[in-house]
């Protein structure tokens, strides 16, 4: 399973716009540093509505989704999206 794919899927289903920031972003500018991860944002503020659907939808997907005070991280089979 391509983790950050399904990850977007499930944010999309949601109605939800994500965006591509940190390293990954900057990449695409030329500007090359190491980086494990991908960070999304998406354009709707935190509710723990919002929350509780994105964990209850990924977690069907077999997914580890783990809250802190920054956002979320996603685990699969693979490691982090």
């Amino acid at each position: 399973m391509d983790v950050l794919a399904a990850v977007v899927e499930v944010l999309n289903a949601e109605g939800l716009e994500v965006y591509l920031i940190g390293a990954r972003a900057m990449a695409f500018y030329g500007v090359v540093r190491e980086t494990r991860g991908w960070d999304l944002m998406i354009d709707a503020p935190y509710t723990p509505q919002l929350r509780d659907r994105l964990t209850r939808r990924l977690r069907e997907l077999g997914l580890d989704v783990r809250w802190s005070w920054w956002g979320f991280s996603v685990e699969g089979a693979h490691g982090f999206a």
